[in-house]
């Protein structure tokens, strides 16, 4: 991760995004730079999270979780490992339409779903009211 950050020890924000499901499809995006794309079970997503925010050097760190099926498991994981996170309306994240797949070179639906929804989070205001949660 450092060879990414170069110059710098550590990136200014990463951003990790996670679509709730039958397993969680988990995105890390650490300056504009997908670093991480895979699916944990939601029961297991606070450990996983946890080791990434040891693995990915940062300045600024967030956590933005989708609001469909699959939440309650995994919003409980983040919470027993005391992870901050947004919640995000995941409508329309998984549909063929929102084609980031074709830049990121992605075809796991749930991952691809983890990108928007970082992104909406992070940037466009999709965020809910009153979402930081622990």
């Amino acid at each position: 991760m450092l060879a990414l950050s170069y110059p710098k020890a550590y990136f200014e924000r990463v951003i990790i995004g996670v679509d709730p499901g039958r397993e969680c499809g988990v995105a890390g995006i650490a300056d504009c730079l997908l670093v991480h794309a895979r699916r944990v079970p939601c029961d297991r997503l606070g450990e996983s999270v946890e080791e990434l925010r040891y693995t990915i050097p940062w300045k600024r760190w967030e956590v933005y979780v989708g609001n469909g099926h699959g939440f309650a498991s995994a919003a409980a994981s983040l919470s027993a490992h005391g992870i901050d996170y947004g919640v995000v309306e995941e409508a329309s994240t998984s549909r063929p339409e929102a084609k980031p797949r074709m830049a990121l070179g992605i075809r796991d639906r749930d991952i691809i779903a983890g990108v928007a929804i970082a992104l909406r989070g992070a940037y466009s205001g999709g965020r809910l009211p009153f979402t930081v949660r622990r």
